[in-house]
């Protein structure tokens, strides 16, 4: 089962941008944050090549809030080899917050894990990106309580 695994993500990595689909996804992004009457915007994806499905948990912002129709929706299923992706718009101090997913590493046994960015107010300092892997509920407690 685990080598079935590690072949479905094997595919799913040599497959990135088969059909273009990296492309579009991108493409759509970009015409979501020509909407967005801000100078900063975060184009926010995250692509499935785990070889099995993953749920997306919950978003965090602290500055700035995912936009429209490309807000992320609590408890989606993202496919193997498939993009989950949103536009997050600046708030006062930029465009900065995460997501949380949670993945099967080996069979019943589950992990999260976290996406963070920052992308400032002044363009002229670095943007960031952060990834940590946790147990269960280490972002978020059951009640719903941001943790991090």
């Amino acid at each position: 089962m685990a080598e079935d695994r590690k072949a479905r993500a094997k595919d799913a990595l040599n497959t990135i941008d088969k059909d273009y689909k990296k492309s579009f996804t991108i493409e759509y992004l970009k015409q979501e944050a020509v909407k967005i009457d801000h100078s900063s915007v975060t184009l926010c994806m995250v692509y499935n090549a785990t070889g099995d499905t993953i749920r997306f948990l919950y978003p965090h912002d602290w500055s700035g809030t995912a936009y429209g129709e490309t807000a992320p929706k609590p408890q989606v299923e993202i496919s193997n080899g498939a993009w989950h992706s949103f536009v997050h718009e600046s708030g006062t101090g930029g465009s900065t917050g995460a997501v949380v997913y949670r993945i099967q590493y080996e069979p019943q046994k589950y992990c999260d894990v976290m996406q963070a960015w920052d992308t400032p107010a002044d363009l002229k300092d670095p943007n960031k990106v952060y990834t940590e892997i946790q147990e269960l509920f280490h972002f978020m407690d059951e009640k719903g309580n941001w943790e991090f």
